[in-house]
């Protein structure tokens, strides 16, 4: 037989095993839930760099055309001169 107090013992380990298991469950989730977020976080970042870098790109290029539209004609000019 139990002692008087066998059940007490009985009941706060189950109720430690149970809040182990929860404690656990909850630390899964928030570890997914983190992957998820940083996954997120890393498209959403290369996404807006690609697109940065493009518009940079295009700024370079038009600005190339600009100088470049500017030095033939100054050469032209100094060629009339």
């Amino acid at each position: 037989m139990c002692a008087p107090d066998c059940w007490k013992t009985s009941y706060v380990r189950s109720t430690l095993m149970e809040n182990k298991f929860d404690v656990r469950s909850r630390l899964m989730e928030n570890k997914v839930d983190l992957r998820n977020r940083l996954m997120e976080n890393h498209f959403d970042n290369k996404f807006d760099v690609r697109s940065e870098l493009m518009e940079n790109q295009f700024d370079v290029r038009s600005r190339l055309l600009e100088n470049q539209f500017d030095v033939r004609t100054r050469l032209l000019e100094n060629k009339f001169d």
